[in-house]
C-alpha cells in the first residue's frame, strides 16, 4: 500500500460558501429536520433583534410553499450602503460572509444592536449557503432593494426594483424581507417542509418574550393549520397563564425584574405552582430558548429555594425537614420562566443550547433573592403552599428510593411477590409476557391456560389505588402496586421517567380485565397508574390491554366469540339463530382454561390492543380529568369534549 504524503499542499483553506456546505452540523447543529428548522430560526432571530432594540413592532412568517419560506420585519432595514473596509453592500456582506454583522461592538455606546440574539455574524450567511435559492428586499430611503443569491453565491448586485420579490411580501416604510429555499443537495434525508407546530409554538413564544410585538405565522395548510397572529402585552406572566392551561393553582403568580447594568444585564422571571408534579420551567437569552439551561437557571432555582428554605424554617413549616431539601424538589408542580438580556451573552457552541457567562451567575442569585424574599414576606399563604409541596416533594423521594430498593431485593428476601407471581421458564425478556389479573379466579384459570414457557400471571385484588387521585408515598405504600414494581423489576418515578428500563423482565405487560364497567375502570386505573409514573414502558410500546369477549355463541360444535352488545345484535340481524346457545360471560372466572387461551393468552388467536401515546399533552388532560378529584371539569369533559349526552340518546 503507498503511504500517503502529508505536507503543506495535504492542507485545504475551504472559503465561503463552501466553508458551511462541508460541515453544516458546525453551524447549524446537523442535517436532520431540527437543522432544517435551524435555519429559518437564524432568520427569525434576526428580525427579534431589530424588536429587541426598538426598531419592530411585527413579524411575518410565511410557509410560500415549494420548500420556500420567508421571514419578514418593520425594522430599519439592513443597509444597503457600501461598506469602506470591503468595498462590498451590508447586505452583501451579512448573506455572503461569515462573522460579518452590526453586533460585535454592541457594549459600545451607539451600538446598532445593545441586545441581540446572534452574536457570532454567521446566522445569514450559514442560512444562504444551504439555500439552493435566497432572495431579500429592504425597504429604506423610501425605496426598494434587492439582491438574489444561489447557494451562498450572489446571483446580483443590489439594485433598486418597484415591487417585492413575492407577493407575501407586505409593504412597510422601512424592513427586510428574507425567503429562502433550503438546498435537497444538503437536507438529502428529510422533508424540505417546516413544521406548524414548532413554528407556532417558537412565534408564539416570542411574542411572549417580547412584549408587545406582533407576531404572524402564514400559508400551512394542512389540517388544523391555519394563520394566526400573536400579541401579549404581559410578557412572561402571560406565558405562566398559557403554560398552566387549565391546571389547578396552587399560588399565585409571581413576577420580579431585575437590573444588573455594571454586567450588561437585566433579567425577568415569573413563576407559579400548580398542585400536580410535572416541571415546566423554561429559559432564555436574548428571546433565545436556552434547553440545556445554564448559570441564569441555577440562579433562580438557588435563589427561589434558598428563600423558601429560609422563611419556611423561620415560620416552622420545615419543621423535621431541614438539610433533606434538594434543589429537585423545589421543580415538581413549577411553571416558570427566566428571561435574561445580555449584551454579551456565552453560549455553548453555535446553537446556543446553555449559557455560560459566569461572572453573573453568583450577583444574578443575589438580587433575585432579594426581590424573592421581599415577594413572599407579603405572600405568606403563597410560601406555606410551596413549603408543603416541597416537603412532599422530600417524601416522594423517599418513596421512590424504597421502591428502588423493591427492584434491588434478591432472591425470596422479603420479595412481595412471593406466593403471587406464577413466572415463566425463561429469562429472556424479549420473548417474555406478563399477564395483570383482575380476581382470584380469572387468575387461576389463567394460570392453566398460559404457556409456562414465556408466560407470566401476576393477580390484583379490588380497584387498584388511583393515582391521580393521591400522594406518591401512599401510592408506592400500596401492596398492589408494590407487587408490580418488584415483578417488572423496573424503577418508578414521579415524572414517568424509567431509567432502568432496560432492566425490564417482560418486554410484553398485558392488563386483563373483565369485559364490563368495573373491568373497564380497574384497567384505567392501572393505565393512570403506568402513565404517571412508569410512561417511558408505554412510550417504548411495551404495556397492552387485552379485549376478552363479553359473549359465546355456540352451534352445531362450533364456537363464536363476540365482543359486546353491539356485535351480538349485528349478528342476530344477519344469520339464523336457531338452535344457538348464547353464553354471556360474566368474567373471566367463568372460562375455562381452553377459551382464556383462546381468545386472550394465545398470540396466535387474542385479540389485544397496543397501549400508546400519540399526543402526551391531551392525554395527561384526559387522565386529568377523567381520574382526578375535578367532579365538574370531568363533566364538562364528557359531556361536552366526548358528546357523551349523544351517545345516551
Amino acid at each position: 500500500m503507498k503511504e500517503a504524503t502529508y505536507n503543506a499542499d495535504s492542507l485545504d483553506l475551504l472559503e465561503y460558501p463552501a466553508n458551511c456546505r462541508k460541515r453544516p452540523g458546525m453551524f447549524i447543529g446537523g442535517t436532520s429536520i431540527e437543522g432544517l428548522h435551524h435555519l429559518l430560526w437564524e432568520i427569525f432571530d434576526n428580525a427579534i433583534d431589530e424588536a429587541l432594540n426598538g426598531a419592530c413592532n411585527k413579524i411575518v412568517v410565511t410557509n410560500e410553499g415549494d420548500g420556500w419560506i420567508s421571514v419578514q420585519d418593520n425594522g430599519r432595514g439592513i443597509p444597503i450602503d457600501k461598506n469602506k473596509k470591503t468595498g462590498k453592500s451590508g447586505l452583501e456582506l451579512v448573506f455572503c460572509e461569515l462573522h460579518a454583522g452590526g453586533k460585535f461592538h454592541n457594549d459600545e455606546e451607539g451600538a446598532a444592536h445593545s441586545t441581540s440574539c446572534g452574536l457570532h455574524g454567521v446566522g445569514s450567511a450559514v442560512v444562504n449557503a444551504l439555500s439552493e435559492f435566497t432572495q431579500v428586499n429592504v425597504w429604506r430611503n423610501k425605496k426598494i432593494y434587492q439582491q438574489t443569491y444561489s447557494r451562498g453565491v450572489k446571483e446580483c448586485d443590489v439594485h433598486e426594483v418597484e415591487k417585492p420579490c413575492h407577493e407575501s411580501a407586505y409593504t412597510p416604510e422601512t424592513g427586510t424581507y428574507v425567503r429562502f429555499k433550503p438546498d435537497n443537495q444538503i437536507f438529502k434525508h428529510v422533508k424540505l417542509e417546516l413544521e406548524y407546530a414548532r413554528v407556532l409554538r417558537r412565534a408564539r413564544e416570542v411574542a411572549f418574550l417580547v412584549p408587545g410585538l406582533t407576531v404572524e405565522i402564514r400559508g400551512w395548510k394542512g389540517e388544523g393549520e391555519s394563520d394566526v397572529s400573536f400579541k401579549y402585552d404581559n410578557g412572561l406572566t402571560d406565558m405562566i397563564i398559557h403554560s398552566l392551561g387549565t391546571a389547578e393553582r396552587l399560588t399565585t403568580d409571581c413576577a420580579v425584574k431585575i437590573s444588573l447594568k455594571d454586567l450588561g444585564c437585566e433579567a425577568e422571571v415569573a413563576f407559579a405552582f400548580e398542585t400536580g408534579y410535572d416541571e415546566h420551567l423554561v429559559t432564555y437569552v436574548n428571546t433565545i430558548p436556552t434547553h440545556e439551561g445554564g448559570v441564569h437557571r441555577e440562579a433562580f432555582l438557588s435563589a427561589l429555594l434558598n428563600v423558601i428554605i429560609t422563611i419556611g424554617e423561620q415560620e416552622k413549616l420545615l419543621a423535621g425537614f431541614e438539610g433533606k431539601i434538594k434543589k429537585s424538589d423545589v421543580l415538581e408542580g413549577l411553571h416558570g420562566a427566566v428571561a435574561v438580556c445580555l449584551r454579551q451573552p456565552e453560549f455553548e457552541g453555535q446553537t446556543k443550547g446553555k449559557l455560560g457567562n459566569p461572572e453573573i451567575r453568583q450577583p444574578l442569585e443575589e438580587e433575585l433573592t432579594k426581590s424573592l424574599t421581599a415577594m413572599f414576606k407579603k405572600r405568606h399563604d403563597d410560601v406555606v403552599k410551596i413549603a408543603t409541596k416541597i416537603i412532599e416533594a422530600v417524601k416522594a423521594r423517599d418513596a421512590a428510593r424504597k421502591a428502588k430498593d423493591l427492584v434491588r431485593k434478591k432472591g425470596g428476601e422479603l420479595s412481595l411477590c412471593k406466593g403471587k407471581l406464577a413466572d415463566c421458564e425463561s429469562r429472556k425478556p424479549e420473548e417474555c409476557e406478563i399477564f395483570i389479573v383482575e380476581g382470584e379466579s380469572a387468575c387461576g384459570t389463567a394460570k392453566m391456560g398460559r404457556n409456562r414457557k414465556f408466560q407470566a400471571i401476576l393477580p390484583f385484588r379490588g380497584k387498584v389505588i388511583n393515582a391521580e387521585k393521591h400522594l406518591v408515598n401512599k401510592i408506592m405504600d400500596n401492596k398492589e402496586i408494590q407487587s408490580l414494581i418488584s415483578a417488572l423489576g423496573v424503577t418508578p418515578t414521579q415524572k414517568g421517567h424509567v431509567p432502568d428500563a432496560d432492566d425490564l423482565k417482560y418486554h410484553k405487560i398485558f392488563l386483563m380485565n373483565d369485559a364490563d364497567n368495573d373491568g373497564a375502570h380497574i384497567c384505567c386505573l392501572i393505565l393512570t397508574f403506568f402513565y404517571k409514573y412508569m410512561k417511558t414502558l408505554i412510550e417504548r410500546g411495551h404495556v397492552y390491554v387485552t379485549r376478552p369477549p363479553l359473549f359465546r355463541i355456540r352451534k352445531k360444535n362450533e364456537s363464536l366469540y363476540l365482543k359486546n352488545e353491539e356485535e351480538l345484535e349485528r349478528y342476530r340481524q344477519t344469520h339464523d339463530m336457531s338452535g344457538a346457545e348464547i353464553m354471556r360471560f360474566k368474567g373471566l372466572g367463568e372460562m375455562n382454561p381452553n377459551q382464556l387461551a383462546e381468545t386472550v393468552l394465545d398470540p396466535k388467536t387474542r385479540d389485544v390492543c397496543q397501549v400508546t401515546i400519540e399526543d402526551a399533552v391531551e392525554a395527561a388532560r384526559a387522565i386529568e380529568y377523567l381520574m382526578g378529584n375535578d367532579m365538574e371539569g370531568r363533566k364538562n369533559f364528557l359531556f361536552n369534549e366526548l358528546n357523551l349526552a349523544d351517545e345516551m340518546i
